[in-house]
């Protein structure tokens, strides 16, 4: 019952259609009543419109050809005819062409897709065309085509993004790309080429590269042969050439250091087609490490480098060589830091375990600066600065040391001291002939007290021996006795027996004042030893008051606290400065404070012994410092004192040898109108925790 494809027709309009029959169908069916309500529907129709059921025909279907309204008489009218009709569906109009065929109680459309309408063939599937159709050739072979042209429209577009991507990330690369073709001629460079070459695209593209050769240089800086460049050992050997370093010369003279790598380019076929070299720009580099070679070899001081993990030095400039006095780099390096250094260090510490802190601290902090004292290999000592610096050269952690000899600097420190105290001695001296002159003084008075005595008593004992001469003689004559009385009368022979025992006294005490302040004054002015000792701290706090009295007699009283201490290893020689600039000090904040009023303040001095240190403080009743001026006084060349009665150093001296020399801490409480406590804590051996020292003092600048 088919006819050129189309749908069974039934010839008779009595002709009834069975639905049941009509299941297996798969094509455009709908079965309607006398009313033209929908009362059943193929999968097809159904699959576009879902509530097809619930409609009337006119509503989903639209007749195109025949035109006119669908209704129960027109189709009466029409049935056997071939009709064009539009499926009114979610998707949008769908075409279909079919037949109407009378069914009991209604007609039937038996209807396919329209094939007229090419375009819409790809809207439908093979469910929509009966089992057997010709038509299903057709559409299929459209599809297979409209796919190939989809594809292939998608891997163009696909092709195009990729290049046009892999076109930007080409110019976009911070190194330089040049591409080769299989005859080494150069087919593409990007534009970080053009500038590091200083050559045009148009220069450059065309060109074989061998024709640069001429203009290259080796790292040396004579020519390079092409059969060293690494494109060209990429395309003859057929792998990748890593880091070679080219020189090229640019037209204006000037001279481009590269670093190379390059890979051949391999087709699928396995056919070397090319290379391709990258090329970075390490001009700077280059010159940075020709100044480092420079100042390398040039350097007075000893440049090395160590490596971990034995930490065995690798490289030396030539004047490690010299400082060291060791034959040559080479036998530089097969030493270690502990061969180069005495057993124990200046402050008691074992060498061995202190420069693995040393270098661990570097290690962390970055670099690290500390004092030190080598051993050269004749055995002579140096004392040195090292500063540790950690770098990565070439994906390697190193330690660079640079050893500075600071003998010199450490002889004229010791004789800078030692000048500082003639300074004090000199500063103090017109008081110091003030303290001598005074015990002299009464002395020379006692003394001619005591030669005018003598003098008299020689008179008397002159009359006695007369006297007894006369008595020897058998009798005593009247006028020698009236003479020798008179003589003991105008002698005072009562009180000068009185009194010529505590002239001797006085004279005694007052030598003993002068050997005292002579002795001090020695003893203050002698110049410090090079290394520690043990020292007493409450005979040095003595011997500074002594030598320090002219300056505080006339405006306080001291007090003093000394407990039992033990001997403290120390520079006693600085100490005794700090001591000096404290009390002096203290003796002019008093005189500040108590000018003009007839009042006396008090300078007190106390000593302790806490645990492994022990503590000084000297304290004063004098006008205090200023709270804004508080977190200074330890800095250089800053005073509060007028100008010409304070160099601003004493201070920055004292916190100088405290804590650097001493390892120890000087901390400040002062209140203004009320006094000054300056408080020193040593360690008893000499070898505390310098870092906690540095600690406690930099606290002390917050607080005074």
């Amino acid at each position: 019952m088919h006819d050129g494809g189309d749908l069974p027709v039934m010839q008779s309009p009595a002709a009834e259609v069975r639905l049941d029959q009509l299941a297996g169908l798969r094509a455009f069916v709908v079965a309607v009543d006398g009313r033209l309500a929908v009362k059943w529907a193929s999968e097809a129709v159904l699959r576009r419109v879902p509530h097809a059921l619930d409609l009337k025909v006119t509503e989903m279907i639209e007749a195109v050809r025949p035109r006119g309204e669908l209704t129960s008489s027109s189709i009466a009218r029409s049935i056997g005819l071939r009709h064009h009709l539009l499926l009114k569906s979610g998707d949008g109009p769908l075409p279909l062409a079919g037949h109407w065929v009378a069914s009991r109680g209604g007609f039937v459309l038996l209807a396919h897709p329209d094939v007229t309408v090419r375009e819409d063939l790809s809207r439908f599937t093979f469910d929509d065309f009966p089992e057997g159709d010709p038509i299903i050739s057709q559409i299929v072979a459209a599809e297979e085509h409209a796919t190939s042209l989809r594809e292939a429209k998608a891997a163009t577009s696909a092709l195009r993004e990729t290049r046009r991507r892999l076109e930007t990330i080409f110019q976009a690369l911070a190194e330089g790309l040049v591409v080769l073709g299989p005859d080494g001629r150069i087919t593409r460079v990007n534009r970080v080429v053009e500038e590091i070459l200083g050559l045009g695209c148009d220069e450059l593209v065309g060109r074989k590269y061998m024709t640069l050769a001429r203009w290259l240089l080796r790292p040396d800086g004579t020519p390079m042969p092409p059969h060293e460049m690494a494109c060209f050992r990429a395309l003859a050997e057929g792998r990748v050439v890593r880091n070679v370093e080219e020189g090229i010369k640019r037209p204006d003279g000037s001279i481009a250091w590269l670093n190379v790598n390059a890979a051949p380019l391999i087709g699928v076929d396995g056919e070397l087609q090319g290379a391709v070299s990258s090329l970075t720009d390490v001009t700077e580099r280059k010159r940075n490490e020709e100044r480092y070679r420079v100042l390398f070899e040039s350097s007075t001081d000893a440049i090395m480098t160590l490596k971990p993990p034995s930490w065995r030095f690798t490289s030396c400039n030539a004047a490690t060589v010299r400082m060291f006095g060791v034959k040559d780099e080479q036998r530089f390096t097969s030493l270690g830091f502990e061969d180069l250094s005495p057993e124990v260090q200046p402050g008691g510490h074992a060498s061995a375990d202190m420069v693995k802190e040393m270098i661990a601290t570097a290690m962390r902090e970055r670099s690290h600066l500390f004092e030190w004292t080598f051993k050269r290999t004749d055995g002579s000592e140096f004392p040195a600065t090292v500063l540790f610096v950690r770098m990565k050269v070439a994906g390697e952690v190193l330690l660079q040391a640079t050893v500075r000899d600071i003998s010199e600097q450490k002889a004229l420190e010791t004789e800078l001291a030692h000048a500082r105290k003639l300074e004090a001695v000199g500063q103090l001296a017109a008081g110091i002939a003030h303290e001598i002159n005074t015990p002299t003084q009464f002395v020379g008075d006692s003394m001619h007290f005591i030669k005018e005595g003598f003098e008299a008593l020689s008179q008397l004992l002159a009359r006695y021996r007369q006297a007894m001469d006369a008595l020897g003689g058998g009798g005593v004559r009247a006028d020698l006795r009236k003479e020798i009385k008179e003589a003991e009368e105008q002698a005072d022979l009562e009180y000068i027996e009185e009194h010529i025992p505590n002239s001797f006294e006085r004279c005694f005490e007052g030598l003993a004042r002068i050997s005292t302040i002579v002795s001090s004054m020695k003893e203050f002015a002698h110049p410090d030893r090079e290394e520690k000792s043990p020292a007493d701290i409450n005979r040095a706090l003595q011997t500074t008051l002594t030598i320090a009295r002219n300056e505080y007699k006339y405006v306080a009283d001291v007090e003093t606290e000394l407990g039992d201490l033990p001997p403290v290893v120390c520079h006693l020689g600085a100490l005794n400065q700090v001591f000096l600039n404290l009390i002096v000090n203290a003796a002019h904040a008093i005189g500040e404070a108590v000018a003009g009023t007839g009042g006396r303040g008090v300078i007190r001095v106390r000593t302790a012994h806490e645990g492994d240190t022990v503590r000084i403080e000297i304290e004063d009743t004098g006008c205090g410092i200023p709270a804004a001026v508080r977190d200074r006084i330890f800095d250089p060349f800053f005073t509060t004192k007028e100008v010409g009665k304070g160099s601003g150093q004493g201070l920055a001296i004292a916190r100088s040898v405290v804590v650097d020399k001493h390892n120890g801490s000087i901390t400040c409480e002062s209140e203004e109108g009320v006094g000054t406590t300056f408080t020193i804590v040593l360690p008893v051996g000499g070898k505390g925790d310098r870092r906690a020292g540095v600690a406690e003092s930099e606290e002390a600048h917050s607080v005074c």
